[in-house]
């Protein structure tokens, strides 16, 4: 590098043309009378250069493009076809992060909502953000969703349909949308409206039916 020379990168890419300094989006060092420059990107600048993978114009991890100025893959996806880099987060990848209200692995519409807006119909999710969430059936409100096997609108028991969905003894649930569970009659067990159940349906002790 000759004295007039503000860097000298040799052949590379960083120090400009006439070595009177860097490149814009780049920084370097001054090298010596035997030794070539070194230049590097300036990752946070909003200008994807050399090696940079993305670059959104800050030096923060966990939006997408990390500090380092790579994707932080399988959770976000950036488009880097500008200089400054715009990312996004995949649905579906098991991650959640903003905007994305829960992520469980899967963008089916099935738990969590497709694009991961929110809880789909008739399910609850439970997680925290970064990491993903677990959905199942909300038991309780009159939607029937495996492995429910009733859903009486409640989450009490004593009522034919369980806290947890499950047909309690004793009692028949019909209903393929919203179940109706009345007593099982003759059985021998009084549960839920009737009075009397001695097992038999003859009339003699406890009335028919």
């Amino acid at each position: 590098m000759k004295d007039t020379e503000v860097c000298d990168d040799g052949p590379g890419i960083g120090c400009n043309a006439d070595c009177t300094g860097p490149l814009p989006g780049y920084t370097c060092t001054p090298g010596g009378p035997s030794t070539a420059s070194v230049c590097t990107t300036d990752c946070g600048d909003g200008m994807k250069l050399g090696t940079e993978a993305c670059d959104d114009g800050d030096k923060i991890s966990g939006n997408g493009c990390s500090a380092t100025c790579t994707i932080e893959s399988p959770h976000w996806t950036c488009d880097v076809t500008a200089p400054l880099s715009v990312c996004k987060t995949v649905c579906g990848s098991g991650g959640t992060h903003l905007p994305e209200a829960c992520d469980d692995s899967t963008n089916d519409g099935v738990g969590c909502a497709t694009g991961c807006t929110g809880e789909a119909v008739g399910y609850t999710c439970i997680g925290a953000s970064p990491g993903a969430f677990t959905c199942n059936p909300k038991c309780g409100d009159t939607i029937i969703i495996a492995p429910e096997a009733c859903d009486d609108g409640n989450a009490a028991g004593g009522d034919g349909c369980s806290g947890t969905c499950t047909v309690e003894n004793y009692w028949n649930c019909a209903g393929a949308s919203s179940s109706v569970c009345t007593p099982i009659p003759n059985d021998g067990y009084a549960v839920g409206t009737e009075v009397c159940d001695d097992g038999s349906n003859n009339g003699i002790g406890c009335n028919a039916l």
